[in-house]
């Protein structure tokens, strides 16, 4: 009995969390999700790192990227992060641009998370600045003269709206509880069924 108690609470705790993940306020997914985008071109000054990896960035960087994450995470809208921002809006992406050198770089990224760009972002001293940037021939454009924390911007208008289901519940604090007790009530549903199971062929 134990031991299954003990199993049903992991998979309380797995899905918790998977719901945590989902649920992203300002974000289409999970920055965690995406891969790092490729730089075209031979540049070993210029290094990019995608949310996933923001351990092996240097403390301040870090922080710098976490500290962007949370601004997008807790904002209503993205025009709250910046004015010139307008219209059903959502960030795909999310990772950090350093470089060996101080000067700007002409930078061409190709990366699976420029579908409906709108714009691009750049943290700098705790503040969103928007970036002169295109797309062309399917890749992101641009010169990057700050470093530092990047966003890209996407529409969402007309397709699938970025917090749907389980994350559009989730993305308020006060609803979450309820999402969380729903989970753990189905867990603990399903641990009884079990236990009723295991006394009926013990028995």
């Amino acid at each position: 009995m134990k031991k299954l108690l003990s199993v049903c609470l992991v998979l309380v705790m797995v899905i918790c969390f998977g719901v945590t993940a989902l649920a992203e306020g300002g974000f289409v997914n999970s920055p965690s999700l995406n891969s790092a985008p490729q730089l075209e071109g031979d540049d070993s000054t210029v290094i990019i790192t995608p949310y996933s990896e923001r351990h092996t960035l240097p403390d301040a960087e870090r922080k710098a990227l976490e500290d962007a994450y949370e601004s997008i995470n807790q904002a209503e809208s993205l025009s709250d992060l910046n004015e010139k921002l307008s219209g059903n809006l959502a960030v795909s992406d999310l990772f950090n641009i350093s470089s060996n050198s101080s000067k700007a770089q002409s930078l061409v990224l190709k990366a699976d998370t420029l579908d409906n760009f709108k714009a691009l972002m750049v943290y700098v001293d705790g503040e969103w600045k928007i970036v002169d940037a295109k797309i062309k021939d399917g890749k992101l454009v641009f010169t990057a003269n700050d470093f530092g924390p990047y966003a890209i911007v996407v529409n969402t208008d007309g397709t699938k709206s970025p917090q749907t289901g389980i994350n559009e519940v989730a993305n308020t604090s006060s609803t979450s509880f309820v999402v969380y007790g729903i989970v753990m009530l189905a867990s603990a549903c399903g641990a009884f069924f079990m236990w009723q199971k295991s006394k009926k062929y013990s028995a």
